[in-house]
């Protein structure tokens, strides 16, 4: 499975394309790998996540880190899945004493039903709208 998600790296490379216009803002030979085993202490408890695919890029020069996972079912829990996967990213960063990296990570999902699951984490909320752009 993992090997067949390294040819999702040309899916990724038309992603970003068209997330950007058409504009080939990443060299795609530059990517490099990065860091796939993260873990944090929580109440005592070592937790241990790895993403599909991880990769280090420079867009605009400016570093950044690129998760793909492969999801072949709608999975209501998901998006803070995802979200849970950027945070340790940004936790292992720390760690290390670097300068942090954003982080953005996209779902290639490949089932056969229409993904009709939140796709953000804040659509999971009920914020009020003065409370809105305060919350992430």
């Amino acid at each position: 499975m993992i090997q067949q998600l390294e040819h999702c790296l040309e899916i990724m490379k038309y992603l970003l394309l068209v997330f950007f216009d058409g504009e080939e803002v990443i060299a795609y030979k530059t990517l490099v790998s990065y860091e796939n085993d993260q873990s944090v202490l929580i109440d005592h408890q070592d937790i241990k996540r790895r993403r599909d695919i991880v990769k280090k890029a420079t867009i605009d020069r400016v570093e950044c880190i690129l998760g793909i996972e492969h999801q072949s079912r709608v999975d209501d829990q998901m998006v803070l899945r995802v979200g849970n996967y950027d945070f340790l990213t940004y936790m292992n960063q720390m760690k290390k004493g670097s300068k942090l990296n954003g982080v953005g990570t996209m779902t290639l999902y490949t089932g056969p039903d229409k993904w009709k699951k939140p796709r953000r984490i804040k659509e999971m909320m009920s914020v009020p709208k003065r409370l809105d752009q305060f919350i992430n």
